[in-house]
């Protein structure tokens, strides 16, 4: 986590500023879910953070061919499957901010702890909370959890 801002907040401002730069992630997020946003914002590659120094070669050489790189592991899940250039995804496209939200109230967190975690206020928080509920069609926080283990989001 990054102190300002989360990795997928600072991808598309790359993108945005440089929409032909080669990004290659390196996150400690070893979520389907983050993959795909990550690919879906702009990023060449996805890697975590115990990737050894072989694989991150191997990563940055395919990244400068052109071609999209996930790290070993992560590509084999079911959710995650990239062809012909693009996500296969059968969860709805969530926000990075809602993605983030959605994992840290999965993983116990109050809507006050995310904020302060997000550097948000409760209230913006309480609004993605919102959002995630109606794109999921859920109806309480306990669906949100029981939504993200099922999906495997969370640990």
């Amino acid at each position: 986590m990054l102190p300002d801002h989360s990795g997928l907040t600072v991808l598309k401002r790359i993108k945005k500023l440089r929409p032909q730069i080669k990004c290659l992630m390196l996150t400690i997020h070893d979520e389907p879910q983050y993959v795909r946003l990550a690919l879906s914002h702009g990023a060449s590659g996805y890697l975590t953070k115990e990737t050894a120094p072989d694989e991150l070669h191997e990563a940055i050489r395919t990244v400068l061919t052109g071609a999209r790189y996930v790290t070993k592991g992560l590509e084999r899940e079911g959710d995650v499957r990239i062809q012909s250039g693009s996500l296969l995804s059968p969860l709805p496209i969530l926000s990075a901010r809602e993605m983030e939200v959605l994992c840290l109230l999965a993983k116990g967190g109050t809507v006050s702890r995310a904020a302060t975690q997000l550097k948000l206020s409760v209230k913006t928080v309480s609004t993605y909370r919102t959002r995630l509920l109606e794109k999921l069609r859920l109806t309480t926080t306990a669906e949100l959890i029981r939504y993200a283990v099922d999906h495997g989001l969370v640990k």
